[in-house]
């Protein structure tokens, strides 16, 4: 399914959940990026107050991408509580998002 996340331009943004904390305030993801020709993931941890930690790794992220990234992460780490107030799994399974360049 990878394959087909790589867009004609842009990009897209995936956040796919790894492990939830045993309290529930935080969550682990694998964050990746996908271009029209490569792929760049990072371990995330997103926290309930808004705050993400994107891993480092060796291949770099654009700032574009990067910045992109960790407000795609926010915004997802601050619905939380919304989230489990409408009945919903406080932490989705998966999110993605499509940004033009």
């Amino acid at each position: 399914m990878a394959e087909q996340l790589h867009p004609d331009s842009g990009a897209r943004y995936l956040l796919e959940r790894e492990a939830i904390d045993d309290d529930g305030s935080s969550a682990r993801y694998l964050a990746s990026v996908f271009t029209p020709t490569e792929r760049i993931d990072r371990m995330a941890t997103l926290r309930r107050d808004g705050t993400v930690t994107l891993a480092e790794t060796a291949d770099a992220l654009s700032d574009k991408q990067r910045k992109r990234l960790l407000a795609h992460a926010r915004q997802v780490a601050r619905d939380v509580d919304q989230r489990r107030q409408d009945g919903l799994p406080p932490w989705p399974q998966r999110v993605l998002r499509w940004r033009a360049d």
